[in-house]
């Protein structure tokens, strides 16, 4: 909901120069502040986190091999479209709605989960149902039963085992790029 309250904002202001890589920035701004800076804020000021336990850390060898094929699998999307800019523009939104969601979704509500539940599988269920079923709430059954739930039952294992938001994002980008082709 913040997220629509800034990106009406945003577009109200900018109104008289909408392109779409106007309309891109403000999607992209509106990402950053209500689901990255503002819950990481709110996590901060409520629990004292630190990055580390919200799992915003660099692995070398896993998170670059990630981002190796992850940029082979752009690098196939843009030839296969050509270097239009409006695949780019797309490119670069999915970017920051994997990193916004992943945010969100693993680092936020797994430490939320990890608080008042011992039961890792049983958090990484919740965190499961919680992003297919009440983040896409606007999504049919059958899309978020056969597009979502296999991918984020992967993201949920991915962050289960590296502890790495990073990781997740770069996998999340991947597969939602992916799609667009």
């Amino acid at each position: 909901m913040l997220e629509g309250v800034i990106l009406i904002a945003l577009q109200i202001f900018f109104r008289d120069c909408m392109s779409a890589e106007v309309n891109i920035i403000t999607i992209v701004v509106a990402i950053i502040i209500a689901s990255i800076l503002y819950p990481y804020i709110l996590l901060k000021k409520t629990y004292s986190v630190s990055r580390i336990d919200l799992g915003i850390c660099y692995q070398p060898i896993l998170s670059t091999s990630l981002l190796i094929g992850s940029i082979i699998c752009l690098g196939r999307i843009l030839l296969l479209q050509n270097f239009s800019k409006g695949i780019i523009l797309i490119i670069i939104q999915n970017l920051f709605v994997a990193i916004g969601e992943e945010f969100v979704a693993r680092a936020c509500l797994f430490y939320l989960l990890r608080k008042i539940i011992s039961n890792e599988k049983l958090i990484m269920l919740i965190s499961a149902i919680i992003f297919v079923f009440v983040f896409h709430s606007n999504s049919s059954l059958m899309d978020n039963l056969v597009w979502r739930l296999p991918v984020t039952i992967l993201l949920v294992f991915v962050y289960s085992k590296t502890n790495s938001v990073i990781n997740c994002s770069i996998v999340h980008m991947t597969y939602m790029n992916n799609l667009v082709v």
